[in-house]
C-alpha cells in the first residue's frame, strides 16, 4: 500500500507552540512562493505547463547573482523579490532538472 505524502495544510495544530510556529513557517512560506509564482505567470517558462504550486522551481539565469537557498528566503516576501528582481524564471521540478543536467 502506498503511503501518502504529507501535505502543510495536513501538519497536526495541537502540539505545542513549535508545532504551530512551524506550521504557520511551513504556510507562510508556500503563499509566499503561490504568490510570487502567480505574479511571474503562473505556468512553466520552458515547457508552458500548469501545474500545483509544490511543483515550481525558480530558475536563476546567473547563478552567481543568487542570493541564498529558496528554503531561507521565502519566508520573507521582500527578500524573494529581491531574487526574483536579480532575473528568475518560474520553471517545473522537470525542466529544472533538464535545465541543469545540460550544463
Amino acid at each position: 500500500m502506498r503511503r501518502r505524502r504529507r501535505h502543510y495544510r495536513d501538519l497536526p495544530t495541537g502540539l505545542g507552540q513549535q508545532a504551530k510556529d512551524n506550521r504557520t513557517a511551513c504556510i507562510r512560506r508556500m503563499e509566499n512562493k503561490a504568490f510570487v509564482i502567480g505574479a511571474l505567470g503562473g505556468k512553466c517558462s520552458v515547457c508552458g505547463g500548469e501545474f500545483p504550486i509544490e511543483c515550481y522551481d525558480l530558475h536563476h539565469a546567473d547563478p552567481s547573482k543568487k542570493e541564498n537557498g529558496p528554503s531561507r528566503i521565502a519566508y520573507d516576501l521582500e527578500r524573494l523579490w529581491s531574487e526574483v528582481r536579480q532575473g528568475v524564471a518560474v520553471v517545473c521540478s522537470n525542466c529544472h532538472r533538464t535545465i541543469h543536467r545540460k550544463h
